[in-house]
């Protein structure tokens, strides 16, 4: 798949190549949503959490702002740092 910078970028280019990829980028959005909500809910400032996850601060902003579409191993290194647990179904 494409690697997009911003979800504006994502969204302007929606002419999904396959059902696949329009699942992965819902999949995306979901996930991201979810560790947004969980950090604000916990009260976990975005520098700890980035402490936590080992990754630069600037891009969970970006991330949170839509102006990053963030990999699925970039949300994963949040998950784990945010202790969430990802159901499959």
């Amino acid at each position: 798949m494409e690697q997009f910078k911003t979800w504006t970028n994502l969204k302007s280019k929606l002419n999904y190549k396959s059902e696949n990829e329009k699942k992965e980028i819902a999949m995306k959005a979901k996930l991201t949503n979810a560790i947004v909500k969980k950090r604000k809910d916990n009260n976990i400032d975005i520098e700890e959490l980035a402490d936590l996850a080992r990754v630069e601060a600037n891009k969970i902003t970006q991330m949170e702002e839509n102006k990053y579409v963030p990999s699925f191993d970039f949300l994963m290194k949040l998950v784990v740092a945010l202790e969430m647990e990802v159901v499959i179904k």
